[in-house]
């Protein structure tokens, strides 16, 4: 496609090309500077709101994050907590499960999750930023490590299941020796010592 110059009759490849004939040929020399200037302000105009988006986009995303990793954490930063855990059905002592497979945190293996978890060693370990408290409740450490834990289940044992004397039992939270009503509710809290009782 051409492009013609109608003064002076001639035709350009490119409209580029045609705009640079137009203003050296056809246009006073007072206004070239005048076009030139308002060019230049346009450019500017453009960086300048550029850099603004950029800059607001970039202040958005920085608040975001400080947002998520800052303001509101339960933990208040990082934390590595262990609580004691005790579970008992019907008088008899219930083992933990072993972690299996390939999963490590600090140099041992682990069930749960990198954040509430046991290393066959009875305790509750919590770690790293905290967002929320309901992230670390008893529950959620027993369903974590494959278990079941709730107001009226234990394991397999639910309220009014017969233990082996012929009583009926039902489940029990105690922390740090004291009846408590809050079952899989509790959050974990550092160096308590939780005992899960069925009887």
């Amino acid at each position: 496609m051409a492009y013609h110059c109608e003064p002076c009759h001639q035709d350009f490849e490119t409209k580029e090309a045609l705009d640079m004939h137009t203003l050296a040929k056809h246009i006073p020399k007072e206004e070239h500077e005048s076009i030139r200037q308002k060019k230049e302000q346009r450019k500017q105009i453009q960086k300048g709101s550029i850099y603004v988006g950029v800059t607001i986009v970039f202040l958005v995303l920085v608040y975001l994050a400080w947002t998520y990793l800052q303001v509101g954490t339960y933990s208040e930063g990082q934390v590595h907590w262990h609580a004691e855990i005790e579970i008992y059905l019907c008088g008899e002592r219930f083992e933990l499960p072993d972690p299996v497979g390939s999963d490590i945190v600090h140099g041992e293996p682990y069930i749960g999750t990198p954040s509430l978890h046991e290393h066959n060693d009875n305790l509750i370990h919590v770690e790293g930023t905290i967002r929320e408290a309901s992230d670390i409740t008893i529950g959620k450490f027993m369903e974590a490590i494959g278990l079941t834990f709730t107001s009226d289940q234990l394991i397999d044992y639910k309220n009014g299941d017969l233990c082996p004397g012929g009583e009926p039992g039902k489940v029990q939270l105690l922390v740090n020796g004291q009846e408590n009503e809050e079952f899989e509710n509790k959050v974990v809290t550092d160096d308590d010592g939780y005992v899960l009782l069925f009887e």
